[in-house]
Order: C-alpha cells, then sequence, then structure tokens
C-alpha cells in the first residue's frame, strides 16, 4: 500500500512538473508573440 502511494505522489510530482512547464512555455510563447507586434508597431 505504501508503496503504491509513493508511486501516486510521484506521479502526481512529475504531472505539476509538466503542467507548469506547459504554463512556463504558454507564457514566454506570448511574450515573445507580444514582442514580435510591438516590433511589427514600430516598423
Amino acid at each position: 500500500m505504501l508503496a503504491k502511494l509513493s508511486e501516486h505522489s510521484e506521479f502526481f510530482v512529475s504531472a505539476e512538473r509538466c503542467r507548469r512547464l506547459a504554463i512556463g512555455c504558454r507564457i514566454c510563447g506570448n511574450e515573445q508573440s507580444y514582442e514580435n507586434k510591438k516590433k511589427n508597431i514600430v516598423i
């Protein structure tokens, strides 16, 4: 039972890490496109 529980928490930790990474990527992507729009406006 304890081994199963640790496997379960291990899964949650990796899932959370993956989710944060995905959110970070999305934010970076938004900033990138924002920068591009700003450059286009300046030009």
